[in-house]
């Protein structure tokens, strides 16, 4: 499996033309894309471990979207539903966006490696790099309905491990 973040602000005017032109280049590189709201994401594992989840899901045959980006946006989400997963992390008109890129993973539609030239999207976006954007907060684990309670039981570094947690628990309720 292979694993491109690309981080990027400004404005969306068009939702459904940037995803068009998202699944554009998901059909032409043979690569899954997926755009999300990185307001939510905890740091790069959040993303990996959803990744990692929603491929083993497509190779189990428990997949419950028909799109790999759209599994892993379940999982990256921790909802089971996929209205619920858009409406906490999908993309918004304005705001910081990231874009995960997964390639080699022997699933059909992102069999092929991620080519260099995937960096163009965020220009055909007409969006700005920013690579500021995936830092975990408190406030993300909140959005997660994780508890102060929750949090007095671990320490500030185990953190992350709470919302890798709802990353595996999709699968529990699905």
């Amino acid at each position: 499996m292979e694993l491109k973040i690309i981080c990027c602000k400004g404005k969306i005017n068009d939702i459904e033309k940037a995803l068009g032109i998202t699944q554009q280049y998901e059909k032409k590189y043979g690569v899954a894309l997926l755009l999300l709201n990185p307001r939510l994401v905890y740091g790069k594992d959040h993303i990996e471990s959803a990744v990692k989840h929603a491929i083993r899901a497509f190779r189990e045959k428990r997949n419950t979207s028909h799109s790999l980006s759209l599994e892993i946006l379940l999982y990256a989400s921790g909802k089971t539903q996929l209205k619920d997963a858009i409406e906490f992390m999908g993309i918004k008109r304005t705001g910081p966006y990231a874009i995960i890129c997964v390639g080699k993973t022997r699933i059909s539609g992102s069999e092929n490696m991620i080519p260099k030239g995937i960096d163009k999207l965020v220009t055909d976006l007409k969006l700005d790099s920013d690579n500021s954007v995936l830092d975990g907060s408190k406030e993300i684990l909140y959005r997660f309905g994780i508890t102060d309670t929750e949090l007095k039981t671990v320490d500030k570094s185990m953190y992350q491990d709470l919302i890798l947690e709802r990353v595996a628990m999709v699968d529990v309720f699905k």
